[in-house]
């Protein structure tokens, strides 16, 4: 039999090596965890590093689209400004029956603007469509110069829009 001096040494030898052993894996353990910590924090850098340089590249091409765009406005700015310089030399106010800018023509283009039927816009007491209109056709090729002006920015403000959106939609 076993002395019991003995029993509690062996016992004691016992848990010393569990402890060593659990100690042991403690130490692998963490070292497991560490390295994770360390891939972890070198992805983070990598996908951070990658995100700055795709905003860098997206913030170019909205840079460069935005120059373009100004660019286009510009141009066709000045372009609607020449038209309107030009109108006096072409359009002249022709005194007399039958030279007038009637209210039936202000009623069909009104209406066009609007998107209804002429013979709803009221016209003023006393006129009908053959009644000259206290618009001249100087005054009515400025208003008509101008609206074809702000159609054409328009539409190029949708057209330089679509491209800076396929621009983005190529940085991959």
């Amino acid at each position: 039999m076993l002395s019991v001096t003995k029993l509690i040494g062996m016992l004691i030898v016992a848990v010393g090596l569990m402890g060593a052993g659990a100690y042991t894996m403690h130490k692998v353990d963490l070292g497991t965890i560490n390295g994770l910590k360390a891939q972890y924090a070198q992805a983070e850098a990598a996908a951070l590093q990658k995100a700055q340089e795709k905003q860098k590249e997206l913030d170019e091409v909205t840079a460069a689209a935005s120059t373009k765009a100004v660019a286009d406005q510009a141009a066709l700015v000045a372009a609607q400004q020449q038209s309107l310089a030009r109108i006096p030399a072409h359009v002249t106010v022709i005194k007399g029956p039958g030279n007038c800018v009637t209210y039936g023509l202000v009623r069909v283009l009104d209406a066009a603007v609007f998107g209804s039927d002429p013979a709803k816009l009221n016209l003023p007491a006393g006129a009908t469509d053959a009644t000259c209109a206290p618009v001249d056709a100087p005054a009515l090729a400025r208003t008509i110069v101008t609206n074809y002006g702000r159609y054409k920015i328009t539409a190029q403000q949708l057209t330089d829009l679509q491209a800076w959106a396929r621009s983005i939609a190529a940085v991959k």
